[in-house]
Parts: C-alpha cells; sequence; structure tokens
C-alpha cells in the first residue's frame, strides 16, 4: 500500500504537524528537550509509523488481505494463508533480542565457553543468522554457540545458505580455532511437534521463540451499529487495532478496528469486508459497521511453552499476539523477568523474558 493512500495521507499530514509543532516550541525557547534524556521524544518521533492503517485491505477479486510487512511508509498487504510464510524481524526487533542474549552472558560470563540456544521459529529463514551475527560483536564476538532451530523442513536449506556467510573467512589462515564458534542444528517442526519427543534428556541457557502463534490465528466476521462506543480516534497516538482479552491465560482477539470510534476507518472497514462477501454481515442493517477479528487460540501453543519453560534457563518471547497473563496463566507459572511492549520499528511486538 503506497503512502498515497487516503487514511495514510491522513496520519502523514498528522506526523508533520507534530514535527513542525515541535521544531517551533524548540527554536522559540518555549520548551526544551529532557537534559537527563534529550534524545526521547526524538526517538519517538522517529520511530512512528503508520502501521495498520488501515488494518485489511483487498485485492481486484476481494480477497481480504492483511497487513505483513513494512518498509518506511509503504507497507505490504498480503492474504492470511501467505502471512506466515518466510517471516523476517526487522533490526529494531532483532537488536532486542539479541540484548537480552547479552544481558543472559553478562549474568553468566562462563557461558561465553559454550552457549545453548535453542530458536523456536516455524517460518524464519534469515532471523536465525541475523541474531547470531547481532549479538556476537565486541565483547562477545568469541562465544561459542550451539544452535538448534525448530523449523519448518523446507526452510532448513535458505536458514543454512544465510548461516554460511557468518563463517566465509578462512581459519587457517587466520590462526583461531579451525571448528566454527556456531554450530547449528535443526529439528523439524511438523505437525503435532512435541518439543520432549523430539528433544528427550535435553536442557537448553536459552530459548527464543518468535511467530509460533500466528498459525493459530482464525478470522470471524463481525457487524456493529455506528458509534457503538464513545471517545476520539487520534491518528498518530491511537492503535487502528483493538486488542482484548488474554487476562486468564486464554485466547486473544484483536478487532480489526479502533477503540475509539473513526469514520474513515469504519467506512473502509465496511467496504473491505462487503467487497469479499458482497453483501453486509447483517443484510437487514446495511448501516451498521462491519469488521473483522482475529481469534489467537493460546491454548493449542500452551503445552510448548510449558515445556519450553521446563528444559530451558530463560525463554525469550517475542510475539506479536501475546500478554503477561498469558505467560503467567501457565501450568508452572514462570518467573517474568521483564515485559517489554511496542518492540520493533512498527511497535507491534511484546517482548516478554
Amino acid at each position: 500500500m503506497l503512502p498515497t493512500h487516503p487514511l495514510r495521507l491522513r496520519w502523514i499530514s498528522r506526523y508533520l504537524q507534530e514535527c513542525e509543532k515541535l521544531v517551533g516550541v524548540i527554536l522559540s525557547g518555549e520548551k526544551e528537550l529532557s537534559r537527563r534524556n534529550p534524545s526521547f521524544y526524538l526517538d519517538w518521533l522517529r520511530n512512528l509509523t503508520p502501521n495498520q492503517a488501515p488494518a485489511i485491505s483487498s485485492n481486484k477479486s476481494g480477497e481480504i488481505l492483511f497487513s505483513s510487512g513494512e518498509q518506511a511508509w509503504y507497507e505490504e498487504f498480503s492474504p492470511r494463508n501467505n502471512e506466515i510464510a518466510g517471516v523476517t524481524l526487522d533490526t529494531h526487533s532483532t537488536k532486542r533480542i539479541a540484548r537480552q542474549i547479552i544481558s543472559y552472558l553478562e549474568a553468566h560470563p562462563y557461558k561465553s565457553d559454550g552457549l545453548s540456544v535453542l530458536l523456536v521459529a516455524p517460518y524464519a529463514n534469515k532471523f536465525p543468522a541475523e541474531l547470531i551475527s547481532t549479538f556476537r560483536n565486541f565483547d562477545w564476538k568469541d562465544v561459542k554457540v550451539d544452535l538448534t532451530v525448530i523449523s519448518k523442513r523446507s526452510a532448513w536449506p535458505e536458514i543454512a545458505k544465510f548461516f554460511d556467510t557468518l563463517h566465509s573467512d578462512d581459519r587457517m589462515l587466520s590462526g583461531s580455532s579451525i571448528f566454527p564458534s556456531c554450530n547449528l542444528s535443526f529439528i523439524d517442526y511438523g505437525e503435532n511437534f512435541s518439543l520432549i519427543e523430539s528433544l528427550p534428556n535435553h536442557r537448553f541457557d536459552l530459548a527464543i521463540v518468535t511467530h509460533l502463534l500466528n498459525e493459530k490465528v482464525t478470522v470471524q466476521n463481525y457487524s456493529e451499529s455506528p458509534v457503538s462506543f464513545g471517545g476520539v480516534f487520534r491518528p498518530l497516538l491511537d492503535r487502528p487495532t483493538n486488542l482484548k482479552g488474554g487476562v486468564s491465560g486464554g485466547a486473544i482477539s484483536i478487532l480489526m478496528r479502533p477503540n475509539k470510534p473513526d469514520v474513515m476507518l469504519e467506512t473502509w472497514s465496511t467496504h473491505v469486508v462487503r467487497s469479499q462477501r458482497l453483501k453486509p454481515i447483517a443484510p437487514a442493517q446495511p448501516e451498521n459497521t462491519d469488521f473483522l477479528e482475529l481469534r489467537v487460540n493460546f491454548e493449542e501453543s500452551a503445552k510448548l511453552f510449558i515445556d519450553l519453560h521446563n528444559v530451558c534457563h530463560w525463554v525469550i518471547t517475542l510475539e506479536r499476539h501475546i500478554s503477561r497473563q498469558q505467560i503467567e496463566a501457565l501450568e508452572i507459572s514462570p518467573d517474568i523477568l521483564s515485559v517489554e511492549e511496542g518492540v520493533g520499528s512498527s511497535n507491534n511486538f511484546t517482548l516478554i523474558v
């Protein structure tokens, strides 16, 4: 989707107005940036994007498309069944995970002689290599890593190809260890996957989970009367989608509409949904707002998360649709070290350790 889409143009307009306002008050001396953290507000402005504005779209045949990637003010949309194919993480998300790995090494410096990492990324390709190269810099460039990747078998060749670029130097001439400092092994993520059966009697220092919940999503249609709730939607500050549920560790619902009324987003949502159905969801009430709900069934993944916490010292989870309450509601009630929301260039991931 191009930045010239009306909803994105509205966001860009608000963004430029906010930047103009900031420049004005700073140059006039009316306000000044915090001396303790002068870059905080500037970083916030720099990282803002019109992500999921709008949240859904449609192609020529009326098929509904969902946001699957973003580059600057452009956004890529794809059908739901293609969203999880070949997923990648932006640089900001990769750095946040790498920072947690470094935190683990700082707390356990002896692990630099051998760090075992279990990466659960069923649809990853480039991410494993990018993660290793990101955290093995400066003080930790010589750390030895034993990386086990749980992914679809079809992704193995591509993962290995990116991984080979990490060892392009000639170790015979460099005088370093003949064997590579990072070993890579694979486990097939097949149907009805069981961690305990695939890796019996294994223990790991770290587990990293990402994009696992993408495959646990179902799409449902909804219709509501116009302006059935109050508030004012602010394009620059408010999310175009609305997250509900997950408090007791159950399913999470992501409504493809904001939690405050907005005529433009509601009209666009109704247009997209009806372009697929060729009729309103509630034919007797054509004035209603039609929208979609994505339901993430966390219960199906709970067993794997429990197994991960049983065999790994730390579990780092980066997911788009997850909450602290879901992790705490697991049978083993794992300790939560940190929760960071708004991770990624689009601010739509949650990182839980």
